[in-house]
């Protein structure tokens, strides 16, 4: 699939872990698509978190960041998202993400299929809102969560609440995977409520292919921004 991506990266006081979350993703993002972007969206941070964000988006005109002058929440971080982006297709990764961004290309390739795809840490899968695992019940969230702009917009336009993942549930064929959970990314961390975000650099886009061992695409990226 050859759709273009935009990718939702909503973070809190995560200056420390901020520039190895991105360098994972950067690594994994052009295996799926040769067009993507990546926004960061600081979610009323009072660390160094945008200062991080801002000298990453300088080499790597992937990333751009949009900033969150309170902790507005997720729901807030999917329509800023939205209002900042241009991809066909969004993919958002949850405060509490507890999967590392090699499940990704799995779930790429079963997007063309259906309209969304929810990637779960193993035992916590919900089948139409249900979990199949008790305890994993109430509040939780898929770690990453891939879905057609159009059923996103769809939410939007519909201001019926913040409750995004009911609203794609209910109106979307959503196809819901298992990976094993691996706490390679620390959870970056949301909550509250808003209305005004500034933002920083725009959409880019990188080139790169599928193989059994994948190249050094953040290096190629670094290198194409620097003129090298």
């Amino acid at each position: 699939m050859k759709s273009s991506l935009s990718v939702f990266f909503p973070v809190f006081n995560g200056q420390a872990v901020i520039a190895s979350q991105i360098a994972d993703l950067l690594e994994v993002l052009p295996e799926l698509t040769p067009s993507f972007e990546l926004v960061v969206i600081d979610d009323g941070s009072t660390d160094a978190t945008c200062e991080v964000v801002h000298e990453l988006s300088a080499p790597f005109p992937q990333v751009h960041w949009v900033v969150h002058p309170a902790r507005w929440g997720q729901a807030a971080a999917v329509r800023t998202g939205l209002s900042h982006s241009l991809g066909e297709v969004a993919l958002m990764r949850s405060e509490r993400c507890e999967l590392s961004p090699s499940c990704l290309p799995k779930m790429w390739g079963t997007l063309g299929s259906c309209d969304a795809v929810l990637g779960w840490p193993a035992g916590e899968r919900r089948w139409g809102g249900l979990s199949s695992a008790p305890a994993a019940r109430g509040a939780s969230q898929p770690s990453w969560s891939l879905i057609r702009r159009s059923l996103l917009d769809a939410w939007r336009q519909a201001a019926d609440g913040d409750d995004w993942l009911g609203f794609v549930r209910e109106r979307g064929h959503v196809c819901e995977l298992e990976f094993p959970s691996r706490q390679a990314l620390q959870p970056a961390g949301l909550a509250g409520g808003g209305k005004t975000a500034r933002s920083g650099p725009r959409f880019a886009a990188a080139s790169g292919a599928s193989g059994t061992k994948r190249p050094n695409y953040l290096g190629r990226i670094k290198a194409f921004a620097l003129g090298e």
